[in-house]
């Protein structure tokens, strides 16, 4: 099940405290992957290959994610809740050199 991919990853994130409740994480990953010796774009195959992929994900490429986060976590819960001590919105985006890109926005909560 070893198709030869190798990847390297380099992420940083640093959160920075506003105040004692809120802080704001700014974060970046880079990517860069050697794809499969067996990948081909759609179509460009022979026939008589015994292994094939034409899936990108398989392929060589690099990718950037990047946004950031901002983190609310009261001392006596989030709008008042006690029982809801931190909010956490978060952004990025991803893009690779494969034409994939992407805007995502996530919402974390956490329940006591």
């Amino acid at each position: 099940d070893n198709w030869g991919i190798r990847a390297h990853t380099a992420e940083l994130e640093i959160p920075v405290k506003i105040n004692s409740f809120f802080s704001i994480s700014p974060f970046y990953r880079y990517n860069n992957q050697m794809g499969t010796k067996y990948f081909a774009p759609f179509g460009e195959h022979s026939p008589a290959e015994q292994y094939f992929t034409s899936d990108y994900d398989l392929s060589t490429l690099t990718s950037d994610f990047y946004g950031a986060g901002i983190r609310f976590s009261p001392p006596k819960g989030v709008f008042g809740w006690q029982r809801l001590n931190m909010l956490e919105l978060r952004y990025g985006h991803y893009s690779r050199s494969t034409s994939l890109v992407s805007n995502i926005v996530s919402l974390n909560l956490k329940f006591k």
